[in-house]
């Protein structure tokens, strides 16, 4: 011991996972000297690219050989970079928090630039000092210190969700600093001054708290759990999948194996463990015994969006066609409705002393607009001429004011928006008049009925600008649902302007949050993405949005002045109802089908254990399957997963047990 001890006085510890005393399963390999530096990611070719706090990204050697710098500015004088904090290295591509900028760089690793994600501030896809990034399943996660929160964008930059500053308060984010995706899809966040790490589970709500550990700055994961750099302590710790504590190792000094402050870490697939000591000016190098890196990750990322393509056109209403490939549209100073095919407009209908407000097509493919200046709904031939006029200006029964939008159903029914009547009237195509829902009609009353949609069902939905919400209407005139809360009986919409549907979820458009609200038709609210700004996925003024019924949208972004598409990639939800047939030396499997056009197949995954590991045994369309040539007597545990369309596998069912005869 006083062998140990001359040592630890001197400050020079060759072994030091064993001469401190605190694990047998962490070796020091070697440390080299670098300019302060923040933090680090490696990769697989054990190249370390790093954060410097003069601005720069290094990439160095494991020896601590510069082989290349990524300056603050491109070649053409472009400012990118000024203070760049986290660093995460993902399919070839180098994702940067720049903590002074508020924003999310992007490099190849060759160094040039390739895009960068948000600004300075406290509104969505808006960041105050990013401490770190880290990319899964191509969805991008950022600790936003200074806004206490986590926030996720999808695989090109559109904002897609946060948490962290949601539900009880205490179990709100103090100080972000980092954040990973464990490999069984808990989500994993350093909160430095809130002193712990806390876990959140797959619909990101806090699920527990690690233990053990003082101001916790980095994460990294490793094959069962995750290692955390403790910058009161000056140490390493260890952490399982659950948080619980293993080992910790380091401590502060200035031998080896000691710090005088520890930042990032970072660790490879060999389990070699990469630590930046910033006041020690050095990056330490480990060895991790019998642990390697996080492998193949099999998390479930949420669904997402991807922005496709831009079409500069500025138009208010539009009603998308994608059978025909057709946008048609309203420009809002001339009044003209237009049509746009391959991106560009073909044709312009404009009349004199017209408003054009809502469009529809009916069954016979026959442009319907409704005319707010005239309180009228016009049918259109192909040339653009007035075929048909439906409806007269006043108060009473089939009269109209201020119509704002109109929808037809499969059976060549009517349905306008009578907003300034607070209704919705319906009309046969020969003008006939047929019913009314609102004002003295079959329902409640309307507030501002703005906007309509219509299912493949025949159900009718209406948006209620002042009410802030969405009432579902039977074909028959009864209520079905309202949309328009959160789970907490929030109502979350500020300024809805325009509704669409899919096969089975309900597209709000908000200009006051520059936001697309997403439910599912049971009236549960599901997601929201889009954010107020200027890139790529970012909304300034939205007016009107339609989808492609499955999982492309269309929105109006008018202050932008231009058309943005977007695509979907969703995560289907878990089957229900799994159950089981036992058969002689087989087991039939049946569950309800995954609603949505976008799940293609199903995976079979068996085990002999119900804790596991499950192997996929089978991929199938239809919702049953049959598992022949098993022991008789023998118990078999099973999952499945729905799998969507050029998008994500869900998660898994639960576990279901079977004995086949």
């Amino acid at each position: 011991m006083r062998f140990i001890l001359n040592f630890l006085l001197a400050g020079v510890v060759f072994f030091p996972s064993v001469v401190l005393g605190w694990t047998p399963d962490v070796d020091f390999v070697s440390k080299f000297r670098v300019e302060p530096v923040f933090y680090l990611d490696v990769d697989e070719g054990k190249t370390i690219y790093a954060t410097f706090w003069d601005g720069t990204i290094r990439a160095l050697t494991v020896d601590g050989t510069e082989l290349m710098v990524i300056e603050k500015k491109t070649k053409d004088g472009k400012r990118v970079l000024k203070r760049p904090a986290g660093i995460y290295i993902y399919e070839g591509k180098l994702y940067v928090a720049d903590e002074a900028l508020g924003s999310i760089v992007v490099f190849d690793k060759q160094g040039n630039y390739l895009a960068s994600y948000g600004t300075s501030g406290s509104a969505p896809k808006e960041f105050r000092q990013p401490q770190s990034v880290f990319v899964d399943k191509d969805i991008i996660y950022v600790a936003d210190r200074g806004n206490r929160r986590i926030q996720m964008l999808g695989p090109n930059g559109v904002y897609i969700g946060e948490f962290g500053n949601r539900g009880m308060r205490k179990t709100w984010l103090v100080d972000p600093a980092d954040v990973k995706v464990l490999p069984d899809g808990t989500y994993a966040v350093a909160d430095n001054r809130g002193r712990d790490i806390k876990l959140y589970g797959h619909d990101r709500q806090l699920q527990d708290v690690a233990e053990r550990v003082g101001f916790p700055l980095s994460i990294a994961v490793v094959e069962d759990g995750f290692l955390v750099s403790d910058n009161k302590f000056i140490r390493v710790t260890r952490h399982d999948m659950k948080g619980i504590f293993t080992y910790s190792f380091g401590a502060e000094g200035g031998g080896l194996g000691q710090f005088r402050s520890i930042g990032g870490i970072a660790v490879t697939d060999d389990g070699t463990l990469f630590a930046a000591d910033e006041k020690g000016e050095y990056i330490h190098i480990y060895t991790l015994k019998n642990t390697s890196g996080p492998g193949p990750s099999r998390s479930v990322p949420p669904t997402s969006v991807v922005w496709k393509k831009n079409i500069p056109v500025e138009l208010g209403r539009i009603l998308w066609d994608p059978a025909n490939d057709t946008i048609y549209g309203i420009e809002q100073e001339s009044n003209a409705v237009v049509l746009l095919r391959d991106d560009l407009v073909r044709k312009k209908i404009s009349f004199e002393k017209w408003q054009p407000t809502g469009l529809a097509l009916d069954p016979d493919g026959a442009l319907w607009v409704s005319d707010g200046e005239n309180d009228r709904i016009v049918k259109l031939d192909e040339d653009g001429a007035v075929v048909q006029e439906v409806g007269t200006p006043g108060s009473g029964l089939g009269r109209l004011d201020g119509p704002s939008d109109i929808v037809i159903n499969r059976d060549g029914i009517i349905f306008v928006a009578d907003r300034n009547n607070r209704r919705v009237q319906m009309y046969r195509t020969d003008g006939v008049f047929q019913n009314v829902l609102g004002r003295g009609g079959t329902s409640s009353f309307f507030d501002d009925p703005v906007a309509l949609a219509m299912d493949a069902e025949g159900i009718l939905y209406v948006l209620d600008s002042k009410r802030r919400e969405v009432l579902m209407f039977s074909a028959d005139g009864r209520i079905l649902n309202e949309l328009g809360k959160n789970d907490l009986g929030e109502y979350i919409m500020e300024e809805p302007v325009d509704v669409a549907v899919t096969v089975q979820e309900v597209y709000v458009l908000d200009a006051g949050l520059s936001q697309v609200l997403v439910f599912d038709r049971q009236g549960q609210y599901m997601r929201r993405f889009g954010a107020p700004g200027k890139e790529n996925g970012d909304l300034d003024d939205p007016v009107s949005l339609d989808t492609d019924g499955a999982m492309e949208v269309l929105v109006s972004d008018t202050g932008n002045s231009r058309l943005q598409k977007l695509r979907t990639i969703h995560t289907p939800r878990p089957p229900q109802d799994l159950a089981a047939i036992e058969a002689p030396n087989s087991i039939g499997l049946t569950w309800t089908q995954v609603i949505g056009v976008f799940v293609e197949k199903y995976f079979i995954y068996r085990s002999e254990n119900g804790d596991g590991p499950f192997a996929k045994i089978a991929e199938v369309t239809d919702e049953s399957y049959i598992d022949y040539g098993l022991s008789s007597g023998k118990k078999y545990y099973y999952q499945v997963t729905a799998v969507a369309r050029e998008g994500n596998e869900g998660l898994r069912s639960i576990i279901l047990e079977a004995v086949p005869k």
